[in-house]
């Protein structure tokens, strides 16, 4: 769902939300079916994986409710465009609950997506930023952590039955982990960060993800709308790389972008990808003209033969040893889908990012870079929409 869906939903119906509770419900299962339709009328033979973001509930930003109505409804809508990926039963049991679920991936068994609410684990779930208040029309409440520990250990259980069963498995969430980070304070150098995830979640699931380094492969990820890239490390060793996917939505200044990947079917790996967008500066003022192109290919851009936490990494040192290299250049352009340049001097504060998945590594990168110490936010929710010109 967009952001601000329920505010804009009171300002333009015939009655609020707090008024009419039962028309808001029915008008946004009505926008999920149209949704639904366009996926399945255009792609009719291919599943169609989602994860569920911080908008998608009938509550407030952050307030999705397991077990609750949303899911139910999202659940039934979604089930045909997963096909035979998923057993029904299994689907409908774990989605209901907590809006998760496996998949096998088509054409590939030995491959196995498991889809998660990352929005549980976040560090603005069910926050008083996004209180519902006199919009609660679902009975919303505040579950504080208990949603996502029962997550935790519904992935605890699907990577051990993955592992006994031998397969590799990909993640898919919304909210990565790791630093929300921003460069706002340009003339200080001084960098604005939060953490995306609870420190316990987080915690727990680096903790996790080396435990089942041989059989995780890759996450994908969103949410920060930009082309970017997280790496889970234990130690100094590369885990797990979290892909994060820029927006089609262009509301926090990138350009609208999809991407495109490529996999070795015999290995499973991930071996290049394209970034698909379009260039709003382009439009015609009197008209709009857009049309998508192709913004740039991985394996020609960045020089990596394989997708992985390892290769990502090592990407990211050679940037921060050669910050006016040609990869550096390039991650800075595309950062923001084309729309703008990061600037050279805050290369290293988006660097650190990447490769730091807590507060106390990325402060630690920053300052062994002669950078001031980030200004830490409780809230990670409020830092993205400050950051991004929202209200």
């Amino acid at each position: 769902m967009a952001h601000d869906w329920q505010d804009t939903y009171s300002r333009l119906a015939p009655e609020t939300i707090s008024v009419n509770p039962t028309a808001y419900q029915n008008f946004t299962r009505k926008a999920l079916a149209v949704i639904a339709i366009e996926f399945q009328t255009r792609f009719p033979d291919t599943p169609v994986f989602a994860t569920l973001g911080n908008d998608d509930s009938f509550c407030q930003d952050y307030w999705i409710q397991p077990g609750g109505q949303f899911l139910k409804t999202f659940g039934s809508l979604w089930a045909p465009l997963l096909g035979d990926a998923v057993e029904l039963g299994a689907f409908r049991e774990s989605f209901e609950a907590l809006g998760v679920y496996a998949a096998d991936l088509p054409g590939s068994p030995s491959d196995r997506l498991i889809v998660l609410n990352s929005v549980l684990w976040s560090a603005s779930y069910c926050t008083d930023y996004f209180r519902p208040g006199a919009i609660n029309c679902c009975n919303c409440q505040n579950l504080g952590a208990t949603p996502g520990k029962a997550q935790f250990k519904w992935l605890e259980t699907q990577l051990a039955q993955a592992a006994r069963q031998k397969k590799r498995v990909w993640l898919l969430m919304h909210v990565p982990p790791g630093l929300d980070s921003y460069a706002e304070e340009k003339a200080s150098g001084r960098s604005h960060t939060a953490e995306l995830w609870t420190k316990e979640f987080t915690a727990r699931f680096r903790k996790l993800t080396d435990g089942y380094r041989d059989t995780l492969r890759i996450s994908f990820a969103g949410h920060t709308h930009m082309d970017d890239f997280r790496v889970d490390r234990a130690e100094d060793t590369p885990v797990l790389l979290h892909k994060i996917s820029p927006a089609v939505s262009p509301i926090f200044g990138n350009n609208p972008s999809f991407q495109v990947f490529q996999r070795d079917d015999r290995t499973g790996v991930i071996s290049n990808w394209q970034t698909h967008f379009i260039r709003l500066s382009a439009a015609s003022t009197k008209q709009m003209h857009l049309t998508w192109g192709i913004e740039y290919d991985a394996r020609t851009t960045y020089g990596i033969e394989r997708v992985t936490a390892r290769s990502i990494a090592q990407l990211f040192l050679r940037m921060k040893q050669d910050p006016r290299g040609s990869h550096a250049t390039a991650y800075r352009r595309y950062y923001a889908v084309s729309a703008s340049t990061l600037a050279e001097k805050d290369l290293f504060i988006y660097s650190c990012a990447v490769l730091n998945p807590t507060y106390a590594a990325y402060r630690h990168c920053l300052t062994g870079h002669g950078l001031v110490p980030p200004k830490q936010h409780d809230e990670p929710a409020q830092l993205r929409r400050d950051a991004g010109g929202l209200k």
